[in-house]
């Protein structure tokens, strides 16, 4: 569960790469990793049909919002397979590879500071 508001455009990706490019995706993304980690470390359910998704307290009408494939509009809950987890596990590989291969830079949208617990490094 969230205690804020989602939406399904948060938990939708027209594909993988998405989750990498658009920052928006966080919360597809943090979905796919949960599921990721659950499965690597519960291999008994992997031959399970498994889906990731939340219910957003703010938007419990919606009721499960699951992490789906946007094709044209449509979206398509992404069941978790094998295929699936390989995809995530390069996408968190790429992830950790950026994070300690790439020179650091303060980001120009100064609203993603407001949370952030390194603020202070950055005199924001």
């Amino acid at each position: 569960y969230k205690t804020g508001k989602v939406s399904k455009s948060d938990v939708s990706i027209p594909d993988f790469n998405e989750l990498l490019e658009n920052p928006n995706k966080a919360k597809a993304f943090q979905l796919l990793v949960y599921a990721y980690i659950y499965l690597k470390n519960n291999p008994q359910y992997s031959d399970r049909e498994v889906i990731a998704g939340n219910f957003s307290f703010k938007n419990l009408k919606e009721g499960l919002l699951t992490v789906a494939k946007s094709i044209n509009r449509k979206k398509e809950t992404i069941i978790i397979n094998k295929a699936v987890l390989n995809n995530v596990e390069e996408i968190i590989a790429e992830v950790i590879d950026k994070i300690m291969n790439e020179d650091f830079t303060k980001t120009t949208e100064i609203s993603r500071c407001k949370y952030c617990d390194y603020r202070s490094i950055c005199n924001r």
